[in-house]
């Protein structure tokens, strides 16, 4: 479906205020995202407009599943060409939707964790 032009209708549907089909249109596109050779046709057609402004406005799943599929294109694609200037902007996304989504006090938990492992090993090696 992707090749077929998903992305240009979803585009196109996105204008309508509904917050509850941004969030479903936000979905599709974290779902085309999740293969990266599809995220090309993504940028192509304009989805990281609408991926952006849905990140910014929109329900508390579909800012994260359009922040997701931000990062996904992010790492893929080159952002002066996925992002062309809304750098800044999607930065402020990505770093929001972290901070959204706890990925943070999970990564301290992590770290915390990780370290009492490593630090058990070091003092069992001892």
């Amino acid at each position: 479906m992707a090749n077929w032009g998903i992305t240009s209708a979803l585009v196109a549907l996105s204008k309508v205020e509904s917050k509850n089909m941004r969030e479903l249109i936000a979905r599709v596109l974290n779902a085309v995202c999740k293969h990266a050779d599809l995220r090309g046709l993504v940028v192509q057609q304009g989805g990281t407009k609408v991926l952006a402004s849905i990140a910014l406005d929109g329900t508390e799943k579909g800012m994260r599943h359009a922040a997701q599929a931000l990062a996904r294109i992010g790492i893929t694609q080159d952002p002066s060409i996925a992002f062309p200037g809304q750098r800044v902007r999607i930065r402020y996304i990505l770093v929001n939707s972290l901070f959204l989504t706890g990925f943070f006090f999970k990564l301290r938990q992590w770290i915390s964790c990780d370290q009492f492992v490593t630090s058990s090993i070091w003092n069992i090696q001892e």
